[in-house]
């Protein structure tokens, strides 16, 4: 099964078992931090520190402190430490906490710690789901500045004057930008995050991914309502399937108006149990 998705800051894959992958982030900001991973749980000469471009600033941490079950979300917290299997957590607003059977989540169809990281050798940014029993402490950083202006206007170029209230005219816009190679009509129609986040500089590798996958499709199917556990208001289009998997064209709903989110690929069965679009 292979999952892929666009998504704020890089394009990323969430392998976390079959059906829908929504990205690192899905519809939220991302947050920096510094990961240090223990070296007597990853078998390292030394700890691992990492730079974290991106988590998911809804992703948390759960578990049983004094006073009962607590979940705290990583926008809040400053710090979190593990130490002989309890999390000391360290709250913006200086409250701290003692968590046993601590879990950390940052989607919760993933059973790990995804995020974005700064390769050091290379400088790019990377991919990585890290396994939440080797992290040794999390020092979260302020949200990053948008890295690209919204565009203004309507979208243009090989989407043309779009209806962004009709996703079906969305959808078709979207695969027209893809088939045309056109990163910046597609950049038009994206949803709020992607246009927010999606750097000029991306914008080639994001297309040569997108045409991979819906580069050969001549016009979008049926539309579905999006899976349950999508945002609210979501839909997705028809591409093509191959194999037992099914290509599709996702779009948010903000205040009305469709944007893109990403193209994913669920199991064929899944959406066949989608609700058609009224």
């Amino acid at each position: 099964m292979r999952n892929r998705s666009l998504s704020i800051l890089v394009l990323v894959v969430l392998a976390a078992g079959p059906g829908w992958a929504l990205g690192f982030y899905g519809d939220v900001d991302p947050i920096p931090a510094t990961v240090v991973l223990d070296k007597l749980q990853t078998g390292e000469p030394a700890d691992q520190v990492l730079e974290v471009i991106g988590v998911n600033s809804e992703g948390s941490i759960s578990g049983s402190a004094e006073s009962g079950q607590v979940k705290l979300l990583f926008k809040d917290l400053a710090k979190i430490e593990c130490a002989n299997h309890v999390y000391h957590v360290e709250t913006k607003d200086g409250k701290r906490h003692q968590i046993k059977f601590g879990r950390l989540s940052t989607h919760y169809t993933s059973p790990t710690f995804d995020c974005v990281v700064k390769n050091p050798k290379t400088g790019q940014a990377e991919e990585q789901m890290l396994d939440s029993t080797q992290i040794k402490s999390i020092t979260f950083g302020a949200p990053a500045a948008g890295a690209a202006p919204a565009p203004t206007g309507d979208s243009s170029g090989a989407s043309g004057a779009v209806d962004r209230k009709d996703p079906k005219a969305v959808a078709a816009a979207v695969l027209k930008a893809i088939r045309a190679a056109d990163g910046q009509a597609l950049l038009g129609l994206c949803n709020a995050t992607n246009r927010r986040k999606i750097t000029p500089e991306q914008l080639p590798e994001i297309m040569k991914e997108l045409q991979q996958e819906a580069g050969n499709v001549e016009q979008i199917g049926d539309l579905r309502q999006g899976p349950s556990f999508a945002t609210k208001g979501s839909v997705c289009a028809f591409l093509r399937t191959e194999g037992v998997e099914t290509f599709v064209i996702m779009l948010t709903n903000e205040n009305g108006e469709y944007g893109f989110e990403d193209i994913n690929s669920p199991d064929t069965a899944q959406w066949e149990k989608l609700a058609p679009l009224p």
